[in-house]
């Protein structure tokens, strides 16, 4: 009887040995049912899932707004409303210098 220490060596061994499970298996007197069920063993110890938080991506390009007294304004997407409402604000009520 096999420890799953033991599984877990031979298991690294065949995956750093670059040979094919057949000739691994051949090799270590081994069947490759064998290897196969403790490499399953083995993937199923070391799995950990961990919980992740997805967040939407902010779009991608660029805005550009042309104002009726001909100033433009170009952002990157994402752009925070308020500030743009404050810019064209500003953009609209300046002299020309």
């Amino acid at each position: 009887m096999t420890t799953a220490e033991q599984r877990q060596r031979v298991v690294a061994d065949y995956e750093q040995s670059g040979l094919s499970r057949r000739d691994y298996c051949a090799q270590h007197r081994l069947s490759v049912n064998t290897l196969d069920n403790w490499r399953r063993k083995v993937r199923a110890r070391t799995t950990k899932f961990v919980r992740v938080e997805l967040t939407p991506a902010p779009p991608r390009g660029r805005l550009t707004l042309v104002l009726t007294n001909g100033r433009r304004i170009e952002t990157e997407a994402g752009f925070d409303e308020r500030e743009l409402t404050r810019l064209i604000g500003a953009a609209e009520t300046s002299r020309s210098q």
